[in-house]
């Protein structure tokens, strides 16, 4: 499989596509992006459950913000469609066009957005958007964060071992896979 990839980035050009769909849209962080995002990233009850509790604040936020402006990751900033409001942000990294495999991470929504539907589409639109050009897409998730475990198993990720890590769980969907989740989601809507 040939992915061209951005002679200044190491990300492949196919996955800095803005993604728009199911209600919300998804577009690479600038760096002009940074306080409407901490402004959905501010409230501390969104990272209790993260190993990085002070991402609330603007120390621990500036540190996720310019990992996400890294040449190395596509990060997106997530909004909803209608009301153009930041919802939150989710991102590739972990990208290995020779194996076919990326992750899907650092994801964070607005309390206002929790309880599944915007974290169910955002997902499908990042993980369908993947598997057009790669095989497997890998989520990781802290063995004690419940909320962010659940989340993965509610989309139809299938936990996978992890023996490099012990403190993460980690998941998958690969392209064989995703038709039969997607039918799921659509029985159960």
């Amino acid at each position: 499989m040939e992915i061209s990839q951005n002679e200044k980035n190491q990300v492949p050009l196919c996955l800095l596509n803005s993604l728009f769909g199911l209600g919300i849209n998804l577009k690479i962080i600038q760096p002009s992006d940074f306080e409407r995002l901490f402004s959905a990233a501010s409230d501390p009850f969104i990272w209790a459950l993260h190993p990085d509790k002070l991402r609330y604040t603007p120390e621990g936020f500036t540190k996720y913000f310019k990992d996400a402006l890294k040449p190395d990751c596509a990060a997106f900033i997530v909004s909803h469609q209608e009301s153009g409001e930041v919802m939150g942000s989710s991102r590739y990294y972990n990208i290995d066009s020779e194996k076919g495999t990326l992750y899907i991470g650092f994801t964070f929504l607005g309390r206002k957005f929790w309880g599944g539907h915007w974290n169910q589409c955002l997902k499908d639109l990042m993980i369908s958007h993947a598997l057009e050009n790669f095989e497997e897409v890998y989520f990781e998730a802290a063995s004690d964060n419940f909320r962010s475990i659940s989340a993965l198993k509610k989309i139809g990720a299938e936990e996978v071992p992890n023996p490099s890590n012990a403190e993460k769980l980690k998941f998958k969907i690969t392209r064989k896979t995703w038709p039969q989740i997607q039918n799921l989601h659509l029985k159960q809507e």
